[in-house]
């Protein structure tokens, strides 16, 4: 376009040249300036959408899996509204064994103690846990106190709510029916008890 405008200048050539010369400088300058806009605003509709699904996203504040829903399809949901969830969640990557353990076992447990959990069938299996609570309360009618044993679920590999029996080396006595309605035979040390994960 300059060479353009210095020859009209100098009326080498006509000014309707000089004129579709600036027409053909402006029209690409022109349709990058739109495609600029058109960018800037595809980035701020981006960013609309983006949010709408960040809204209508349900995300937990746990890795675990669904008991129970409790909206259905369609139905309005409100994060502002906590009374309301829309999901009951368990988190099974730690579970929990209750124990029933005979109160001649009363002192020779201890916390962080390590415990084998045997899976009934058809899961099965050996897996560690360590005992977290011992009760200070016994059971005077069954003879009887709780043990709680936090087992590592990696993976959530095992179901929740399984019937086991808990080998606790170190322990003897009777075994004890637990909540579960779980019984074993008499051993000797190591002893089978009972024990159903939470």
């Amino acid at each position: 376009y300059n060479r353009r405008e210095k020859l009209a200048g100098q009326s080498f050539i006509s000014l309707h040249d000089r004129d579709e010369a600036l027409t053909e400088k402006r029209l690409p300058e022109s349709e990058l300036i739109e495609a600029r806009d058109d960018r800037r605003l595809a980035e701020i509709e981006y960013r609309r959408l983006s949010e709408q699904l960040r809204l209508r996203t349900i995300k937990s504040p746990v890795d675990g899996i669904v008991v129970d829903r409790l909206l259905s399809a369609g139905e309005l949901a409100d994060n502002r509204d906590l009374r309301k969830p829309i999901l009951r969640l368990a988190d099974i990557g730690t579970l929990f064994v209750e124990v029933l353990m005979p109160i001649e076992a009363f002192g020779k447990l201890a916390l962080e103690q390590n415990v084998e959990v045997l899976p009934e069938p058809p899961v099965g299996g050996r897996h560690m846990a360590k005992v977290k609570v011992i009760d200070r309360v016994h059971d005077a009618a069954s003879g009887t106190f709780g043990v709680r044993l936090e087992m590592a679920n990696p993976g959530s590999k095992l179901p929740a709510g399984i019937k086991c029996k808990a080998s606790i080396a170190g322990v003897s006595g009777r075994p004890v029916v637990a909540p579960a309605g779980v019984a074993g035979p008499p051993r000797k040390p190591p002893s089978a008890l009972p024990a159903r994960p939470l």
